[in-house]
């Protein structure tokens, strides 16, 4: 994978103090599914991530981030991220396997939401003995701000970032929504 250096200054974000409406600005500034992969991984604090897409007979990989550490725990972590990416999208929902050959690793894969995305997230978590339902929350967070990033090239409206009160709209409607999706 080649990376581009890029000139924006991005503050560091805690996973242990989530500001939703700083998050949203730092991904504002963002050039691309590279810089998103990179900070989500250091938000939810990840072993790597991957960004697919569905493609024709499978899915393709957008971005990849995977440390060294990880492509050693198993010999298939790319394709057992792919297969937890596919079946989130399928199922329009989070996928959750346990990676075996790590104590502790989970992959969380969460479908991209949005018009013809077909994309999915999935991010190798090292949860050790804490519970993994707030690191599902983070994730789905992330999966949701990458679909408005999308959203925003292909020039749909979303609100801005400064305006916290649209922001906060958007993301009560999000988690009060009927549809899944």
């Amino acid at each position: 994978m080649t990376s581009e250096k890029h000139s924006v200054d991005r503050p560091q974000v805690s996973a242990t103090a989530l500001d939703v409406r700083r998050l949203s600005r730092q991904i504002a500034v963002l050039d691309g599914t590279g810089e998103f992969l990179h900070l989500a991984v250091r938000l939810i604090n990840a072993a790597g991530g991957m960004i697919f897409r569905s493609g024709g007979e499978g899915m393709e990989v957008v971005e990849e981030l995977l440390s060294r550490q990880a492509l050693a725990w198993s010999d298939n972590l790319r394709q057992e991220m792919a297969l937890g990416a596919y079946t989130a999208l399928t199922k329009e929902s989070v996928d959750c396997r346990r990676l075996d050959s790590a104590a502790g690793a989970w992959i969380v894969s969460c479908p991209v939401s949005g018009e013809g995305q077909g994309m999915a997230l999935s991010l190798l978590i090292l949860v050790g003995n804490n519970p993994l339902e707030p690191f599902l929350v983070i994730a789905q967070l992330l999966a949701s701000l990458l679909a408005a990033q999308h959203l925003g090239r292909q020039g749909i409206t979303q609100p801005d970032p400064g305006d916290e009160e649209g922001l906060l709209t958007l993301l009560a409607a999000a988690l009060t929504a009927d549809d899944p999706r």
